[in-house]
């Protein structure tokens, strides 16, 4: 049986800096709502990496309508940073915690879900308070083009890209306190 979610945590949520990747995401995904997974989130150059750690992700669950075609698109997303010829991330399925409104978190229901996790080096990284990627980190996000015209030399280009904001996250509001099990004080 195919897996048929995803749990977003990062620039899939604000978006890739990509129109048509963006535009089939949103077209081919149907959002579940809030949910988390176990694990450590880490900065990396702009955007976040989860990693096996304690501790809590949260992002969101996505039904995907569009299937292996969309997978295959994000799978060539994720893998355009390398470091020495091996991909930053790798898809894996992951159980995947989802509550309804009013339930408590050990109620929660568990799905698998396919996840994109960083693979590189997670020392020196600094980690992403309470699991949550704020989007004011990818405000201002530079997307990179490169260019050749016949008779010319090569050209790149850097042009700074607006990321949405993901809904109901306001950048300027403090973090959430949170006990040791990732819970609000």
């Amino acid at each position: 049986m195919s897996i048929r979610l995803l749990f977003a945590y990062g620039t899939l949520l604000t978006g890739t800096g990509d129109p048509v990747l963006d535009r089939v995401f949103r077209h081919g995904t149907r959002d579940l709502g809030p949910a988390w997974i176990s694990g450590c989130l880490v900065e990396l150059d702009g955007y976040p990496g989860a990693t096996p750690g304690p501790g809590r992700i949260h992002g969101r669950l996505f039904r995907l309508y569009a299937g292996t075609r969309l997978l295959s698109r994000l799978d060539r997303y994720e893998a355009t940073a390398t470091a020495g010829g091996r991909t930053l991330f790798a898809r894996r399925r992951t159980p995947v915690r989802v509550a309804a409104p009013g339930v408590p978190p050990p109620a929660a229901r568990t799905l698998a879900a396919w996840v994109y996790w960083y693979r590189g080096p997670a020392r020196g990284r600094r980690p992403i308070p309470a699991g949550r990627w704020p989007a004011s980190l990818a405000a201002r996000r530079p997307r990179i083009r490169c260019g050749h015209r016949p008779g010319r030399s090569p050209t790149v280009a850097v042009q700074y890209t607006q990321v949405r904001q993901v809904p109901g996250l306001d950048p300027r509001a403090p973090a959430p306190r949170l006990d040791r099990e990732g819970e609000r004080r």
